[in-house]
């Protein structure tokens, strides 16, 4: 997580940095690892809260037993959950009185979404001060502490209890439960008050807007701290936003005067591969086949530690992964059913956490060395670059150049007419991505993000949090029609609108807009609910019941708002089904019971932040 603080009277933009009270010799850092630990239930604890948070929950997830404290080895880590988020909406069974949906984290263990949205706010709650007050086995302990380089502790904490509003981001074409999810965690932090104080734009609108803020000169303190930046001149852009789940890639023609710039001058294209699948690839074709090659002719002994990184600890459970007969993925594809229950399957183990930990230090040291001495458990092997390259690197570089052709094609410019290139994101900052772009792209300005030669994390506050900070000077980027009519909004104003009698979508349309909705700008969503379409997570659909526990997409519940349409369609007209219709207004009235978004008119306009 990382965040940045605009100041819209000066211009200013301040950085807002983590540190530990615990671990006062660490570093502070411009990024929070978004990392828990959850006590595992127990008869009287089935829904238990996040127990430690940030950097220590880090460590007990590489199991280093320097830092490990006491208390927390009956703990499950949640690392990775941001692609859970979109999977459903937080609410109480009708039948148990337990939170739902349930969520298969891995073979072994299931998380309600309610403890991962109060994760999430967990973590966003580190930003108000006093500090959110974590656990450390059965005492309180202040995990980590706020500032901003450049305002003293006072007035910072002013800035946060008076933030007049909140920007976060969300990859591409994610629906609106991701949004929904978010915005109710910052709501139940205390940032803001209101829903409508809190905007979402696009990844990639972000890093475009990165390199729009004002240049202020910095002071020396912050220069670090601020990602490398470019005066870039108007014309073609691109944009390769790659983090953990997603690569977005956008285009957009920058004006001569870019107070013209709006959001329809962004054209989008993305795939959901990143850096999470990427490691995925890794051990299952570099890692997992060698280390089953080398127990299967070797016996163990014990080596030296020297020269080498070392996962978990010399008695690792060997034998629980048991990969040789399962499913692997399709390389640089998305096959999200296989990743799903492969991530479950790495999550359950030891072992497993280990090689997915080792993968991701393998794909950044390996950029800076042509081979490296992994060392796991007993087992001690040397992976190359160039195995790294051309059986992982290669494919994902093959499938970005697909998707970079078609995006211009749609567009209809040659690749050569691009200008300028912004890579942002973890993912992105790959030096073999670099080395394509040049080779692609040979007269554009290439600026990508970097990372540090043996750290997965940056040391430098993140471009997409300059970019979000810098959307009150360009509020004309926002898709306002998105922030005013979310999917659940339009959902339920259907509901309440919808006559008894079937009526064509025209004669709806106009019963909409004297209820003071504009339809005009989201016409295409109302049709899509009258067609049976519901906002992605809404219920369980496939891909949602790969990831939920088969408790619940078995829920009575869930079952009976899926047997039937909502609307039957009679040539052109739309005839309501009046038992699911009350059916799902009675589902959505148990999960806006439990929220702080009520959905009951559209969201203001509040871009224009002071």
């Amino acid at each position: 997580m990382s965040a940045v603080l605009f100041h819209r009277p000066t211009g200013q933009f301040y950085p807002i940095q983590w540190q530990e009270p615990a671990f006062p010799e660490a570093p502070v850092s411009f990024r929070l690892p978004t990392a828990l630990s959850l006590d595992l239930p127990t008869p009287q604890r089935m829904d238990p809260t996040p127990a430690v948070l940030g950097p220590i929950a880090l460590a007990q997830a590489l199991e280093d037993p320097r830092t490990l404290q006491p208390g927390l080895s009956s703990a499950l880590i949640l690392q990775h959950f941001k692609a859970y988020l979109r999977s459903g909406i937080t609410h109480r069974s009708s039948h148990t009185q337990t939170w739902e949906p349930i969520l298969q984290w891995s073979d072994r263990h299931a998380v309600s979404m309610h403890q991962l949205q109060q994760s999430l706010q967990a973590l966003i709650a580190t930003l108000r001060q006093p500090p959110y007050p974590a656990r450390l086995g059965s005492a309180p302990l202040n995990v980590v502490t706020c500032s901003a380089p450049g305002l003293d502790l006072e007035s910072f904490q002013r800035a946060i209890e008076q933030l007049a509003g909140v920007i976060v981001n969300y990859p591409v074409n994610w629906s609106d439960t991701y949004s929904f999810n978010v915005r109710e965690a910052i709501l139940k932090a205390r940032l803001v008050p209101h829903p409508d104080q809190i905007c979402c734009i696009e990844d990639p609108i972000a890093a475009v807007l990165s390199t729009l803020r004002p240049t202020v000169a910095p002071e020396a303190s912050l220069a670090l701290a601020m990602p490398r930046s470019t005066s870039f001149p108007q014309g073609e852009t691109l944009v390769i936003s790659a983090g953990a789940t997603t690569t977005d890639l956008a285009f957009v023609n920058l004006p001569d005067d870019l107070t013209d710039l709006g959001y329809r001058d962004f054209i989008f294209r993305s795939f959901p591969y990143a850096g999470d699948a990427l490691d995925q690839d890794i051990v299952s074709q570099l890692l997992y086949p060698a280390l089953a090659a080398r127990r299967s002719h070797s016996s163990s002994s014990p080596v030296q530690r020297s020269g080498s990184y070392l996962y978990g600890d010399e008695h690792l459970p060997w034998d629980e992964l048991d990969l040789q007969n399962w499913p692997l993925p399709r390389l640089a594809d998305a096959d999200w059913k296989t990743r799903i229950r492969l991530r479950q399957r790495l999550a359950a183990s030891a072992l497993g956490r280990s090689l997915i930990e080792a993968a991701s230090y393998l794909k950044v040291i390996l950029q800076h060395q042509d081979r490296f001495d992994l060392q796991l458990g007993y087992e001690r092997w040397t992976v190359t670059r160039r195995d790294l390259e051309s059986k992982v690197f290669l494919p994902y570089l093959q499938r970005l150049n697909r998707e970079l052709n078609a995006l211009t094609t749609r567009i209809g410019i040659a690749p050569p007419a691009i200008r300028q290139v912004i890579c942002t994101g973890g993912t992105a900052s790959l030096p073999a991505i670099g080395r394509w772009l040049n080779q692609k792209l040979p007269q554009a300005t290439i600026v990508q993000d970097t990372y540090l030669q043996s750290s997965t994390t940056p040391s430098t506050c993140s471009r997409i949090a300059y970019g979000l900070a810098t959307l009150p000077l360009y509020p004309q980027v926002l898709d306002l029609a998105r922030h005013q009519y979310s999917d659940y909004f339009l959902l339920l104003e259907v509901l309440r609108a919808f006559p008894d009698q079937s009526v064509s979508a025209v004669d709806f349309m106009q019963r909409l807009e004297k209820r003071g909705i504009n339809t005009h700008v989201c016409h295409l969503h109302i049709l899509a609910i009258l067609e049976g379409h519901l906002p992605p997570g809404l219920v369980p659909l496939e891909r949602e019941m790969t990831l939920w526990h088969p408790d619940s997409y078995q829920n009575p519940d869930y079952q009976a708002l899926t047997t039937e349409p909502l609307f039957y369609k009679e040539g052109s007209l739309y005839r309501p089904n009046p038992s699911q219709c009350s059916r799902l207004q009675l589902y959505l009235d148990r999960i806006l019971e439990q929220t702080q978004q009520r959905l009951e008119e559209p969201l203001a306009e509040r871009v224009r932040m002071g």
